[in-house]
């Protein structure tokens, strides 16, 4: 049996899982937010064997299971403290989210299943991204982190460069509000107008780019679109208008093989067998890693790339499921 381990709302499982019923496969899907799914204890013996007990207990009662897609959904352990404490509250509070964080950490490192996509991995530092994409071979970006406009304009003498979140976005929502912390270019005078000092903020050499180019990986399954500014000449595809009012024109692109071949690299070096990046292709010819989600969405990789990327991880799915069925039933009858 599939388990996949989701939101109610995320149309990308929704058609994963359309799939599945197509290739009529067992599969239990569990949504977070409604179907809950919650860690009750850990027993660890003293020979180190460890039991989990999960609520609803799908991983030790159901010997089915045999592959756990993880997309965007979690088990629950949550901090407890909900009041009292008075003046200590607060300290107590982020004490005890320190121990869930923790908890969680062990649980999802000793669940001894076949997981896809664990939620530890589900947010991956940026610059450690960086960092690793550089020692795979990819390009990036020259980049600092700084909190000082004298290290900033050391580092970049006259140059345009772009501003963004160390982290995730910041999105702020309230009513018919909504705002959210988007890379930002700065021009040479808006830096020299920055304040001597700042909070620490990531800074990157302006790309001069041909194409932005989107990228879904899963396992050894690579598929890639180029997003080209409506200006630009190409074969084209699809067309998207943006919210700026201009139409970005998008078509399916095969990447090189050297590319390719660093980024599976990249990929089992940061630990992730699904993930989607995105790079810059430069006026010079050059493709820059920026970054890479493990649970971005893939719409617009799958519909504007003609690429059925659903039906494709639907099947890879099975395949795993299958190798596990397999690996199972030997290691039983060698027993």
């Amino acid at each position: 049996m599939i388990f996949v381990i989701t939101n109610d709302d995320d149309h990308s499982s929704n058609k994963i899982i359309e799939w599945l019923d197509f290739f009529e496969v067992d599969y239990c899907r569990l949504n977070q937010g409604v179907d809950k799914l919650f860690f009750n204890s850990v027993l660890i013996e003293r020979e180190g064997q460890i039991t989990n007990k999960i609520v609803p207990n799908f991983f030790s009662q159901n010997n089915e299971l045999n592959i756990t897609f993880f997309r965007r959904g979690r088990i629950w352990g949550g901090y407890w403290i909900k009041q009292g404490f008075g003046k200590y509250k607060d300290r107590i509070d982020d004490h005890l989210k320190k121990e869930a964080i923790d908890l969680k950490e062990f649980i999802y490192n000793n669940l001894n299943i076949s997981e896809i996509n664990s939620p530890i991995n589900y947010r991956v530092n940026k610059l450690t991204a960086l960092k690793i994409a550089a020692n795979s071979g990819l390009l990036i970006p020259k980049t600092i982190v700084t909190n000082s406009k004298a290290e900033l304009i050391n580092a970049f003498p006259d140059q345009d460069l772009i501003c963004k979140p160390i982290t995730d976005n910041l999105i702020i929502e309230q009513g018919a509000f909504k705002s959210s912390h988007s890379p930002k270019r700065l021009g040479v005078s808006e830096i020299r107008n920055l304040p001597d000092s700042f909070g620490y903020s990531l800074f990157q050499e302006l790309i001069e780019t041909k194409w932005e180019i989107r990228t879904f990986v899963f396992g050894d399954l690579i598929k890639s679109i180029a997003i080209i500014n409506s200006e630009q000449n190409g074969n084209i595809s699809k067309e998207l208008f943006q919210s700026s009012g201009r139409f970005k024109r998008i078509i399916p692109v095969e990447l090189p093989k050297e590319i390719l071949d660093k980024i599976k690299i990249f990929m089992n070096d940061i630990s992730l067998l699904t993930g989607s990046i995105d790079f810059l292709y430069s006026k010079d010819n050059n493709f820059y890693f920026l970054e890479v989600n493990p649970v971005g969405q893939f719409d617009h990789v799958s519909y504007f790339g003609n690429f059925p990327l659903e039906r494709l991880i639907a099947e890879k799915l099975i395949t795993y499921h299958e190798e596990r069925q397999k690996y199972k039933s030997e290691s039983s009858s060698v027993l």
